[in-house]
């Protein structure tokens, strides 16, 4: 019993002054593709608002307005489709133009409409690396807005 004591006094001084070492000093394990420092921030949907209406058939560009409010420049990136619903459909990857923080650069993606008159076509992409490595994983939607931009829309006709 007075080990004890000894122990937690020890311990609690340690943690008072501050001077205490984990037994596992390496730095947390930061999530796949993460980057220090690096933030994103979506300024505007300038193309296809959320709720938009579109005949199938239609082939469109998605455009977002994204601000790199981070300290690390963006270069060799992507945006990768997040699962397969063939309600809109994309490429799987598009490049994105190279950013310095603070810049704000439109995302485009292609779009074709394959659903049918009434459907809610939702569809998302994350950005990431070269390697395919979410860089913003704490930044993504919930269902069934994966990832870090989507497009919601709703299929209204057939075109002639």
């Amino acid at each position: 019993m007075v080990a004890w004591i000894g122990v937690i006094g020890a311990v609690c001084s340690a943690v008072i002054a501050g001077t205490f070492t984990l037994l596992n000093d390496e730095e947390p394990a930061k999530p796949a593709g993460a980057i220090g420092g690096d933030d994103m921030r979506t300024i505007a949907d300038p193309t296809l608002p959320d709720g938009s209406k579109l005949a199938a058939g239609t082939k469109a560009s998605k455009v977002w307005l994204v601000k790199n409010i981070g300290n690390a420049p963006w270069r060799g990136r992507y945006v990768e489709r997040v699962g397969d619903d063939p309600c809109v459909t994309s490429e799987r990857r598009v490049a994105i133009p190279d950013a310095d923080p603070s810049d704000t650069i439109a995302v485009t993606v292609p779009i074709t409409v394959n659903g049918h008159p009434g459907d809610r076509c939702v569809a998302g992409w994350l950005m990431v690396d070269h390697q395919g490595q979410p860089l913003f994983p704490r930044k993504i939607g919930q269902p069934p807005r994966n990832g870090n931009m989507w497009l919601d829309i709703e299929v209204i006709s057939t075109k002639p």
